[in-house]
């Protein structure tokens, strides 16, 4: 277990070093110039001096690229190139909101998901598995900026029963959170309904229901934590969707996490902010995925041996 542990540390390691080397290359090696942006059209050179100065863009990529690994190590993501903040105080600031709403639409996205990929399983190919994975593949094909009006448009503007946009209130996480959940629910259904089929027709249901034990708890305690293998990758990988996908779902909700701030640092080339939050994603992503790989240890043996 210890070795298993230890080499799921040591790739999580260099992929977050592989993330944030790439991402600063790709800045630095961007069109234009930052400094230009900041300081506007009339700067005189004296003034553009100072700028790449202050934020350390008059020296060579390799030294830049040396600076921000070191500083990155000790906490320090850098400063805006417009607004002077520092990067880690954004992010402090942003991610609350932007975790929040991104556990509540993974918790909605299993209690919709998994229930529906079982009963879909008990009954396959009936009426109710047809219905419900008609319904999985609408939530997997319907992007979020097409869901959110519409859910704005029903519940909002027609129906007034929840807020169009805002933040601070119960009822203002209600419709980002459901835009945010359609797609994984309808992934994890998914795979929830083909890894019980395949559960169910294992030789030890069979066992079990010729032994008369009750069918509810052959399907709790035998089948389901069997299947939920696959479907515990599948919320792993979900739940960085949803932080990644909640961009789109705070600008339209006008949420204060850092998805808004972030697709504006890609129009201004604000690229301090752009490497910060990439490598805040890269570092959640390999921190599910490190968890996903502890949890599969856990809950079956036969991966702590080939670990």
């Amino acid at each position: 277990m210890a070795r298993f542990l230890l080499q799921r540390l040591i790739l999580a390691v260099v992929s977050v070093w592989a993330i944030c080397t790439i991402t600063f290359f790709i800045a630095a090696l961007s069109p234009g110039d930052p400094a230009a942006l900041a300081a506007g059209q009339h700067a005189d050179p004296a003034t553009l001096a100072r700028i790449r100065h202050q934020f350390g863009l008059d020296v060579p990529i390799p030294v830049r690229y040396e600076r921000y690994l070191w500083s990155a190590l000790h906490g320090d993501l850098g400063r805006s190139y417009f607004t002077g903040e520092r990067i880690t105080d954004f992010l402090k600031r942003g991610l609350p909101p932007t975790a929040l709403l991104a556990v509540t639409a993974l918790l909605l996205a299993l209690i919709a998901g998994v229930p529906s990929g079982v009963a879909a399983a008990l009954k396959p190919n009936k009426l109710l598995d047809r219905v419900l994975m008609s319904s999985v593949l609408i939530g997997v094909s319907l992007p979020n900026f097409v869901l959110a009006p519409v859910l704005i448009l029903i519940f909002a503007l027609r129906l007034g029963w929840l807020p169009v946009a805002g933040w601070g209130d119960p009822e203002n996480l209600v419709l980002p959170a459901l835009v945010l959940a359609a797609r994984p629910a309808a992934l994890i259904a998914r795979m929830t309904r083909s890894s019980m089929l395949e559960t169910l027709q294992q030789d030890y249901i069979r066992t079990a229901r010729a032994s008369g034990i009750p069918p509810f708890k052959i399907l709790t305690r035998y089948a389901l934590k069997n299947a939920f293998l696959p479907v515990l990758t599948a919320a792993g990988t979900s739940f960085g969707y949803l932080l990644s996908g909640s961009f789109v779902v705070e600008t339209t909700f006008t949420v204060p996490g850092v998805g808004g701030a972030s697709i504006i640092s890609l129009t201004t080339r604000d690229y301090t902010l752009i490497q910060g939050t990439i490598l805040l994603l890269a570092v959640v992503f390999v921190t599910v995925n490190l968890v996903v790989d502890v949890l599969y240890a856990l809950l079956d043996p036969r991966v702590k041996v080939t670990g």
